[in-house]
């Protein structure tokens, strides 16, 4: 399973990450953070000396979710980098940004150039939340300060994400209604995941939809037992609807013990919504 970690909220807590990560690619006792935000900086916040020899320079670049990393961004770095000392072998321009092959492409023509003596890369977000999945170690040092900092407004926001990725038809909609099973059984499936990684996309147009703290990284209390509690319901229900699945269609006589199953769970949702004056979910039946 995938977990999708929150970008940090601030330019800090991303160099400290970047740091902790450069950590891992480098000699631990060579890695450095240069400058601080506003003092010039050659176009490198964090260095080290590489495992794979020379030296390794990334800039920790602030950009907002509207924007987009350009060959003209990239250059501007990658030109100041030319002025680090000691010489880099390897360049990486970070950001909180999703993945884009317009700055991949970018970073390859300029890579193609022969202007500069080192190779740049991008490290998007989505670099930066495969290393989180594969490194229990990384989560802890990068992610311990989010769960101490969980406070009402986040966990209210988790709850109104939850609220989010519930009030929909497989859950919602009186199950004798229900046309599609395999359709039934893959939002089952989405919705486990997204309370175990925090993620839901909408399956057609595979937009995200809800986004929430992933369940290995939020803080014991109360959103963390409801997720919990959740994930159990729905898996269980999951697990029923496999075993109900004979020859392909769902036994629809059992409409009603579907029924009653789902509107325990959206009633345990609406209690914790109701306590926190979130609107609760509306459902058809029952």
């Amino acid at each position: 399973m995938i977990l999708h970690f929150p970008p940090p909220a601030n330019w800090q807590d991303f160099q400290v990450l970047t740091v902790r990560l450069v950590e891992q690619v480098c000699d631990p006792i060579t890695v450095h953070q240069y400058g601080t935000q506003g003092q010039r900086q050659n176009g490198v916040d964090v260095h080290g000396t590489s495992l794979f020899g020379g030296h390794l320079g990334v800039q920790c670049k602030e950009t907002k979710k509207d924007k987009a990393l350009s060959l003209q961004m990239i250059e501007k770095e990658a030109d100041l980098a030319l002025n680090f000392i000691p010489k880099l072998k390897h360049f990486v321009v970070a950001t909180t940004l999703p993945a884009d092959v317009k700055a991949d492409d970018a970073a390859a023509k300029l890579n193609a150039s022969g202007k500069y003596p080192f190779a740049i890369s991008i490290w998007s977000w989505d670099h930066f939340n495969d290393h989180l999945n594969r490194s229990t170690r990384l989560v802890g040092e990068s992610y311990a300060a989010y769960a101490k900092s969980f406070n009402v407004d986040m966990a209210t926001e988790d709850l109104k994400q939850i609220r989010e990725a519930f009030d929909r038809p497989a859950f919602t909609d009186n199950f004798h209604h229900e046309l599609v099973p395999d359709a039934f059984l893959e939002a089952l499936s989405d919705t486990a995941m997204f309370l175990k990684s925090g993620w839901l996309r909408d399956r057609l147009s595979k937009q995200v939809i809800a986004t929430a703290y992933p369940l290995e990284v939020l803080p014991n209390g109360e959103n963390k037992k409801l997720r919990n509690l959740l994930l159990k319901s729905v898996e269980s229900l999951r697990t029923k609807a496999l075993r109900d699945n004979k020859d392909g269609f769902l036994i629809y006589g059992k409409g009603d013990e579907y029924n009653a199953y789902r509107a325990a769970i959206l009633t345990q949702i609406n209690a914790a919504l109701t306590s926190q004056q979130i609107r609760p979910i509306r459902f058809h039946y029952c």
